[in-house]
């Protein structure tokens, strides 16, 4: 509502759908219930209506919402709300400035792509199998990514009605494995949280068990975010608090997977991204910028796999290895205090030697000015350029 000027409120009026979950309760109730509701009530001077979806004939219902809005107009000096020629064109320079920001995050994206292919191009890459761990909210298509990648529907649907969601027991980890050009594929779905509330704690003693259906331990953590719906403040602190057991060493093995990919249509990823906002932003940033995109509509389902696992395939070159837990470790050898301050050494070593290739990669292909102006140019976005930071994460 801030895209238009204050005075939109008075030609404002909230309309409930499904009117029919209300039960018993009245909407009154339903109203007292919510404080966000609350406000918009009061800013919009408490017109509302509700419609019963389960009543389509019901014409009443339908003359009661008309004769609302006529009561409305009549309030009003002016009857309709008039566009701000001026805000209309702010926003216009605004969605050209986010569009600006977005090509500049594909050509970083690239630009990192090839500075790593020059890092750890080198080295062999024979994998004879990847294991995958996917994790995500309830109905963030967890389990049709998991189909997608093996090829079978295993998983089963993603989604699960909310009346059922007190009545569902403890879901467990589903591991699932298929072959893919000669490659063992390995796919363990861990149970999904309700968006509504903090993931319980059998929710992360799950995750481990997941990690360890993957032995000795998982390429890659799929953090499965669906492009349908927004991504907000308590979904970024829900998928932190879930791996969070697994220590921060656990980001530099994650990326995030966008699920239905075909809401996004011929828009690329990139504007989705820069316009999505800042939390989203910072989720992809403790992944390194690692995204790919599903979309159930594109024939090539075979070339979307593809180009994951060489995503993947990367990824491990870059990590030496997979993911392991210190538990783990420490089980097979018990170490020193001595031991572990070389080993802590041995990483800065080997992170510095990382830089210093980093640095000459891109000494060699200089910042565009305008990627940098476009950064510029609006504050509230937070492009997660390619840090050196979180190469070597």
């Amino acid at each position: 509502m801030t895209l238009f000027r204050e005075d939109i409120w008075k030609h404002t009026l909230v309309l409930f759908t499904v009117g029919d979950w209300l039960g018993g309760k009245t909407v009154e109730e339903r109203i007292e219930s919510e404080e966000g509701l609350q406000w918009i009530m009061n800013s919009c001077g408490n017109r509302y209506h509700v419609l019963n979806n389960m009543d389509e004939s019901n014409r009443i219902q339908v003359k009661e919402l008309i004769e609302k809005i006529e009561e409305m107009w009549a309030g009003n000096e002016d009857p309709c709300y008039e566009v701000d020629l001026n805000r209309a064109e702010q926003i216009e320079a605004k969605k050209e400035a986010g569009d600006n920001m977005a090509i500049g995050l594909k050509k970083i994206n690239e630009r990192k792509s090839r500075v790593l292919k020059e890092l750890i191009g080198g080295q062999p890459q024979p994998l004879s199998g990847i294991r995958i761990v996917l994790l995500g909210q309830k109905c963030s298509g967890k389990g049709m990514a998991g189909d997608m990648i093996l090829f079978k529907r295993l998983f089963g649907t993603a989604f699960n009605t909310a009346q059922s969601k007190r009545n569902l027991p403890h879901a467990t980890c589903m591991k699932h494995e298929g072959d893919f050009n000669g490659v063992k594929v390995l796919v363990v779905e861990t149970p999904g949280w309700f968006s509504d509330s903090s993931p319980p704690d059998w929710i992360k003693e799950e995750v481990l068990q997941g990690v360890s259906m993957c032995s000795p331990g998982p390429h890659v953590f799929l953090l499965v975010v669906p492009i349908f719906r927004s991504f907000t403040e308590k979904d970024l602190k829900a998928m932190v608090e879930v791996l969070k057991p697994l220590s921060e060493r656990v980001w530099r093995h994650c990326m995030v997977l966008f699920t239905w990919g075909d809401w996004l249509s011929d828009f690329p990823v990139e504007n989705y991204i820069v316009r999505e906002g800042k939390v989203l932003q910072e989720l992809l940033e403790k992944c390194g910028n690692r995204y790919h995109v599903r979309n159930p509509n594109r024939s090539d389902n075979a070339a979307q796999v593809t180009e994951l696992f060489q995503k993947i395939i990367d990824l491990v070159k870059q990590n030496k290895g997979f993911f392991t837990t210190k538990l783990k470790q420490n089980r097979k050898r018990p170490w020193t205090y001595k031991q572990q301050q070389f080993i802590e050494e041995e990483w800065n070593k080997r992170e510095e030697e990382l830089i210093g290739k980093v640095m000459k990669a891109l000494s060699n292909e200089p910042e565009k000015s305008t990627v940098s102006s476009a950064a510029h140019s609006m504050d509230e976005f937070l492009i997660p350029y390619c840090k050196f930071d979180m190469i070597r994460n």
